[in-house]
């Protein structure tokens, strides 16, 4: 195994992805990867080949440098897939809709012969499956997405507010799931705030902000720098085409839903040991 090195780790997920046809799965893939990368060359951050995205079945997950500034992933890097994921809707049919949850985190990552192994990506993926984090895109019927950032990443960048981060969209949830016990902090592009939560008092918010302050102290000190550039733009005619042929091709597709959820329990917003079925 290598040693760990420090990585931003951003994760995926494409809500409803299980309920799709094979055919309607595969073509989701393929517009996530292209969405995945318009919003990274268009926020500005260049994603080495190696590591690349690496797949989750119903998502992904990138593991990028650790001086990528994080405040770019918060804030241009999100609107901008939001953006991407609202024009693929305007000519999509409602067999093929895309809503992602997305989670930002960083951390220590090895690498061995099998892949990459590290509890900080673990961390990342619990995040992203968050039962919380389903229920307020569920509760978002007109959101494209929903975003959470772990404890760290919002006291080290959210809570500053640095540019132009909604640092008030934000809502804090406290989080149990298998060895996770800590909180994060949801926002939905296009709301003032998460919706389907749990109203929580004003000393429980303190509460949530300080720890998240803590958590931000406690991180390796000296990360972020300069972003490294790369070309902006769209995909060009492959977007086009896709966006041209989206509602014939799926014209004909069905979607059969089943989910099971296993040992959920939500009490105000603490979520104890979480599983679901996909």
């Amino acid at each position: 195994m290598s040693r760990s090195r420090y990585h931003v780790i951003v994760v995926v997920d494409v809500e409803g992805f299980g309920r799709r046809t094979d055919t309607v799965q595969k073509w989701l893939r393929k517009q996530l990867y292209r969405i995945m990368e318009e919003a990274f060359a268009e926020a500005g951050i260049a994603v080495p080949e190696h590591p690349g995205p690496h797949d989750r079945g119903d998502g992904a997950f990138w593991l990028l440098p650790g001086e990528v500034p994080k405040q770019d992933l918060t804030g241009p890097f999100i609107d901008r897939i939001a953006a991407g994921l609202e024009e693929y809707a305007a000519v999509s049919a409602e067999e093929a809709r895309m809503r992602l949850r997305v989670s930002l985190h960083a951390g220590e990552v090895a690498q061995d012969e099998r892949g990459w192994v590290g509890s900080d990506l673990n961390t990342a993926c619990r995040l992203v499956d968050a039962q919380p984090l389903r229920d307020v895109l569920a509760a978002a019927p007109r959101a494209h997405l929903a975003l959470i950032v772990s404890s760290q990443w919002h006291g080290a960048v959210v809570r500053h507010g640095a540019g132009g981060i909604a640092h008030g969209s934000y809502a804090p949830v406290s989080l149990g799931i298998k060895e996770l016990r800590d909180t994060a902090w949801i926002r939905v592009p296009g709301y003032d705030s998460p919706p389907g939560l749990p109203d929580a008092s004003p000393a429980e918010d303190a509460a949530a902000s300080a720890e998240s302050a803590e958590s931000a102290a406690a991180d390796e000190p000296g990360r972020g720098g300069p972003a490294s550039k790369a070309p902006g733009g769209p995909a060009g005619a492959e977007a086009a085409r896709a966006a041209h042929d989206n509602r014939s091709y799926f014209k004909n597709a069905t979607v059969n839903a089943r989910e099971i959820v296993v040992g959920d329990r939500i009490g105000g917003r603490h979520v104890h040991g979480s599983e679901r079925g996909r």
